[in-house]
């Protein structure tokens, strides 16, 4: 059987960086347009977009649990991790992180490399930075299904595991 798990609504500083950096973006592209020479701006304009638009299509729309697999499903690159290659399902409040390595901080959810302040690199396909699920395997994953729980429990069912809360 498969399951999906809608991802959780943007937190507020989420929330906030988005429609900020949408409502700015929109007003340099209508200065250039508007106020520019011919020819002066545009390229630096389309830049701005492009990577507005990689932040788009790189933010996670949903989760499913497969027989084999967890799916962490986005507009440009699933990421799949193997039920086989996962040693813990657990619930976090909040992850303390010391650096952004590569990702998005809060442009339509948290996602990319982060460093952790106690050590080790953390892969984060987020929409909210509390009340999160940490999958470790191969590598470390942060996801923000919306209910964390049955999520958790669900994963350690098709491991072949009993979940409870003081595990999560």
């Amino acid at each position: 059987m498969i399951y999906q798990f809608p991802k959780s609504p943007l937190d507020r500083m989420a929330c906030f960086s988005t429609v900020s950096s949408f409502a700015i973006l929109w007003g340099i592209t209508l200065y250039v347009v508007l106020y520019s020479p011919l020819n002066k701006g545009y390229f630096w304009l389309a830049l701005v977009w492009l990577a507005f638009l990689s932040a788009y299509f790189w933010q996670v729309r949903f989760y499913t649990l497969r027989e084999d697999c967890v799916v962490i499903h986005r507009f440009i690159g699933n990421i799949v991790i193997p039920l086989k290659k996962i040693e813990s399902v657990q619930r976090v409040e909040k992850l303390s992180i010391s650096l952004r390595l590569f990702g998005s901080g809060g442009l339509f959810g948290y996602f990319g490399i982060f460093q952790l302040e106690q050590g080790g690199r953390i892969r984060l396909y987020c929409t909210r930075s509390s009340n999160l699920v940490v999958i470790k395997a191969d590598k470390a994953y942060a996801i923000s299904p919306n209910d964390s729980a049955e999520f958790c429990q669900r994963v350690m069912e098709k491991m072949g595991k009993q979940w409870t809360e003081k595990e999560g």
